[in-house]
């Protein structure tokens, strides 16, 4: 079951990449930036399904628990990065701080790999 899921999350990480960066694209159809919410908001939930599958991958394969206690304190990161952003500047460009928390959460999954 292990080696099932090791090999699944190749192709499901590889896809959810391709849906979040074909929707950095599709936002650049509307010039108001109330029409791109939509749109920020499905790059928000591609961009946890990656780490989320990551971590899975991890926690299969080194068989610790305590990779859990990262994943959550990332996630917590990365949400309340985007959240804070949203609040603070307004009208601030959203695309710019996703894409900053999808690298950030990239190097999070490399850095615990390293480990």
């Amino acid at each position: 079951m292990e080696l099932y899921i090791t090999e699944l999350s190749k192709y499901f990480i590889t896809l959810f990449i391709a849906c979040y960066t074909l929707e950095c694209f599709l936002v650049f159809r509307f010039q108001e930036e109330e029409r791109c919410k939509a749109g920020y908001f499905r790059q928000n939930i591609w961009m946890f399904l990656v780490h989320f599958s990551c971590f899975l991958v991890i926690c299969f394969e080194t068989g610790k628990i305590e990779y859990l206690l990262f994943y959550v304190l990332q996630q917590i990161l990365l949400f309340s990065t985007v959240m804070l952003f949203r609040m603070i500047y307004p009208k601030g460009n959203l695309l710019i701080i996703n894409n900053m928390c999808m690298l950030l959460s990239i190097g999070f999954v490399i850095l615990t790999r390293l480990s």
